[in-house]
């Protein structure tokens, strides 16, 4: 990824951009780079949830079935 980063950088060196231009690349390095952490936090988060969602719905279903069970007898 970084070596990717510094050939971009090259090319538009090369390009003539000048360094408003490359504090502006920086920049929208610096906001992908945020995003993308912001999405990978946010799936664990959303991991444990639906862990602990399908652990809540197996203990309902368990005392469900010891309910009926119970009121069958």
């Amino acid at each position: 990824m970084e070596e990717e980063k510094k050939k971009q950088l090259e090319l538009l060196k090369g390009g003539g951009i000048g360094g408003f231009g490359i504090i502006l690349l920086g920049m929208m390095w610096n906001i992908q780079a945020s995003v993308n952490d912001t999405q990978n936090s946010l799936v664990k988060v959303i991991n444990e949830i639906d862990k602990r969602v399908v652990a809540l719905e197996v203990k309902q279903q368990r005392e469900d079935i010891y309910n009926v069970q119970r009121l069958t007898k």
